[in-house]
C-alpha cells in the first residue's frame, strides 16, 4: 500500500501466512489462518483468535482469550475478549450498529471468507 507514492508497507501471501514488510520494520510474521481463525503476531506475542462462522463462512464472531484464564470474558471495558461482531446486509455491506468491535482489530476475513480490499474507499 502507498500513500503519495510512498511505500506505507506490502502485504505476502504464502500458503495461509500473511507477512507484512515495512521500511521502519522489515519483514515480519503478520497472521497464520487456519479453519478455526488465526494465530496473530500481536506485537512479538502469538495470540490465537477464534471465529465463529455462519452456514455461508461469513465471520459473525471473532474472540480470544487475552489474560489467558481459560474464559472468554465479555465486558465493556478493556478486558472484554471479543474482538469483532459482524452483521451484514445481502451481499456483503457492513450494518452499523452497536457492536463489540476492538479498536485495534484487523481482521479482513469477513464476508464469505475473502479478504476485504479496502484500497479504493
Amino acid at each position: 500500500m502507498t500513500d503519495n507514492g510512498v511505500l506505507q508497507y506490502r502485504q505476502d501471501y504464502v500458503s495461509g501466512i500473511e507477512y507484512r514488510y515495512t521500511t521502519a520494520g522489515g519483514l515480519t510474521m503478520e497472521a497464520v489462518y487456519n479453519s478455526e481463525g488465526r494465530v496473530y503476531n500481536n506485537g512479538g506475542t502469538l495470540r490465537y483468535e477464534y471465529a465463529i462462522r455462519d452456514h455461508l463462512g461469513n465471520t459473525r464472531l471473532t474472540f480470544t482469550d487475552k489474560n489467558a484464564n481459560g474464559v472468554v470474558d465479555v465486558t465493556n471495558t478493556s478486558t472484554n475478549e471479543i474482538l469483532q461482531e459482524n452483521h451484514f446486509y445481502p451481499f456483503g455491506f457492513d450494518m452499523a450498529g452497536p457492536w463489540m468491535n476492538d479498536a485495534a482489530q484487523d481482521n479482513l476475513y469477513k464476508y464469505n471468507g475473502k479478504e476485504l480490499n479496502g484500497d479504493l474507499d
